[in-house]
């Protein structure tokens, strides 16, 4: 089976939903709420949250995995160079 992406996937899926008569529709609403009261039932405390993994990383360039966003576009260029051998804590504003 050939590899498909999320859109092709949903379109795919809005096509079947569309399709089905009122009665179908109506049995896989009430099969989706009881998977829901069963989910809340075993997990009284989940609380659904984004993720942070993966925020930026299609423009993550050279250097910040190590420095942070900054570095990578060169604002670092425009900083006061700090003495050589001086800790970033050893600077004085």
């Amino acid at each position: 089976m050939a590899s498909r992406h999320t859109k092709q996937i949903s379109m795919i899926l809005c096509a079947e939903w569309n399709n089905l008569n009122a009665v179908e529709r109506e049995y896989w609403i009430e099969v989706g709420f009881s998977y829901r009261i069963a989910f809340e039932h075993l997990f009284p405390n989940y609380k659904l949250t984004r993720s942070p993994n993966g925020k930026g990383k299609k423009n993550k360039g050279k250097g910040q995995e190590r420095w942070g966003k900054g570095r990578a576009t060169g604002s670092h260029r425009n900083a006061t160079p700090r003495p050589s051998g001086s800790k970033p804590s050893e600077r004085r504003s």
